[in-house]
């Protein structure tokens, strides 16, 4: 579900006025959305003022982009480049882009327990998963993966 904020931008997109949630699927289809929010991103790069609607339809718009990436998993970009910084660092089922299975074997049970403990609301579980999958991901590439103050920075 995506909240919107502002009632008018509702209205425009001729959706139910007495809800502020809408499904993922209701907001995607839209193309009033998509058109408004094109709008924004036009007058934005041409360092115009937006107004509210404009302003909600842009966040709401970046919110389905990120729940799309979410969903597909280009969000986890997070298997690191074996040996050049500058080469780009891959989601987690595009590991055989630099690694073998033996390499990355232990890192897919740590993301699985990783997972796990997220849909069971498990909170300590979660925590020493999170560990334990930085810990393989920095052994994976140590030149590469960032130091712990550095991710503590991000």
């Amino acid at each position: 579900m995506v909240l919107i904020f502002v009632r008018r931008l509702i209205e425009q997109l001729g959706l139910d006025k007495t809800q502020r949630r809408f499904s993922f699927a209701q907001l995607a289809g839209s193309a009033e959305l998509l058109r408004i929010a094109n709008e924004a991103r036009g007058r934005k790069r041409a360092e115009e003022p937006l107004d509210r609607v404009q302003q909600e339809a842009l966040s709401v718009s970046d919110r389905l982009a990120m729940l799309s990436n979410v969903m597909n998993g280009s969000a986890f970009l997070i298997i690191p480049a074996p040996r050049n910084e500058t080469d780009p660092w891959t989601e987690p089922s595009e590991f055989s882009r630099y690694y073998t299975e033996a390499q990355f074997a232990p890192l897919q049970t740590q993301l699985q327990t990783l997972v796990t403990a997220y849909t069971q609301g498990d909170g300590f579980n979660f925590s020493r998963a999170a560990i334990q999958l930085r810990k393989g991901l920095r052994e994976l590439s140590p030149a590469i993966y960032p130091q712990d103050p550095q991710l503590r920075l991000e």
